[in-house]
């Protein structure tokens, strides 16, 4: 949604939910472990109890179905200056929220040795400042953006194995020419 609060100042706003269904199938590990159960017969061992663990995993995860719910929304704001001293001059912000992400947990064997946990809710706030002029035929923008300014550090990774943090504050100018 986009709002034209006046002629200098805009407001972009959007929302979006979506859902992921996983199955958890392994389609690979039943050579392998095929494979595993003939090298463990030709070193003397016995079978069954060199596999136990990897078969006891696969009969837990069979039929395992897990849902990833996402909600996040977002809201830009700027306001332009068009006329007077600060006439080229912009500033805005940015800010992106992003529900916290469930975490299926994990059962090996009847032992659950992680439990589901919910990923912490999160807002990104990113404001700017750009300030723009003619010289000559040439229309030069100079921009300042400050990523995450209140430097918060989520993990926004999928699943216990996929950590990954949010980007720490950054600051980025770009100067742009165009004719």
């Amino acid at each position: 949604m986009l709002v034209n609060l006046n002629r200098n100042w805009t407001l972009l706003g959007s929302y979006s939910r979506n859902q992921t269904e996983f199955t958890r199938f392994f389609p690979l590990l039943g050579a392998v472990l095929t494979q595993a159960r003939a090298v463990a017969s030709s070193q003397g061992l016995d079978p069954d109890n060199a596999t136990i663990l990897t078969r006891e995993y696969l009969e837990d995860q069979e039929g395992v179905i897990s849902i990833a719910q996402r909600a996040t929304a977002s809201v830009t704001t700027r306001y332009s200056f068009n006329e007077g001293r600060l006439k080229g001059f912009t500033a805005g912000i940015a800010a992106r929220y992003t529900r916290g992400r469930e975490r299926t947990g994990v059962t090996i064997s009847g032992v659950q040795i992680l439990p589901p946990v919910r990923s912490e809710n999160y807002i990104l706030t990113n404001p700017f400042v750009s300030y723009r002029r003619k010289f000559g035929r040439f229309n030069w923008t100079l921009q300042l953006n400050v990523n995450n300014v209140f430097d918060e550090k989520v993990d926004v990774g999928n699943g216990y194995t996929w950590t990954r943090y949010t980007e720490p504050r950054q600051y980025v100018t770009t100067a742009t020419v165009a004719f």
